[in-house]
């Protein structure tokens, strides 16, 4: 299992897909639809422990739809959820998950929100997630990749080729970890 994490426009879904199928496994999107705006509305209403508790179980979910795939590659996973709730809750995904966090530098992604025609509404917040992910990231000691100045199959051959990624992804039995305990 593999969570590709950051912000929106860092090339993660890219890479996530690129990942999977490189590795003949399944991409995997947890926090769309229902359970996205569900998640955005709570997070807007202050409900942190619901946030967690509905990302957590959303993730346990695909696992158990999933668990007859080879290898999962997650877009979005447990860093996502900790980019909008407090850290104090990061106890409850450890261990975590093999996670690389992509990221991009301010003008790149404010060009790709651009070319998605996101709404300047939407990109307003686009620095403090951006900022929070690279916090998290040194917070947790997670490799970063940089997607601002390279092509997808550029990024995925880096990441395949580091050998700390590489271990990563390919750890066996790298399961759900911190899903088992509430």
């Amino acid at each position: 299992m593999l969570a590709v994490e950051g912000l929106d426009a860092s090339g993660k879904t890219s890479i996530a897909r690129a990942v999977a199928e490189e590795l003949e496994g399944t991409y995997v999107k947890p926090y769309v639809g229902t359970v996205g705006t569900l998640l955005n509305w709570l997070h807007l209403r202050g409900e942190e422990a619901l946030v967690n508790d509905i990302g957590r179980a959303e993730v346990a979910r695909l696992m158990e739809v999933y668990a007859e795939a080879r290898c999962i590659v997650f877009d979005r996973h447990w860093l996502s959820i900790l980019s909008v709730i407090s850290s104090h809750y990061s106890d409850s995904w450890f261990p975590p998950p093999p996670t690389i966090v992509c990221v991009a530098d301010a003008a790149t992604t404010e060009e790709r929100l651009r070319r998605r025609a996101t709404p300047a509404a939407e990109r307003r917040d686009t620095a403090r997630y951006g900022r929070r992910f690279r916090e998290l990231a040194q917070q947790f000691a997670l490799p970063t990749l940089d997607t601002s100045r390279t092509t997808v199959d550029q990024a995925v051959a880096k990441l395949l080729a580091d050998p700390v990624c590489a271990h990563l992804i390919r750890a066996p039995g790298a399961g759900a970890p911190g899903l088992a305990s509430s």
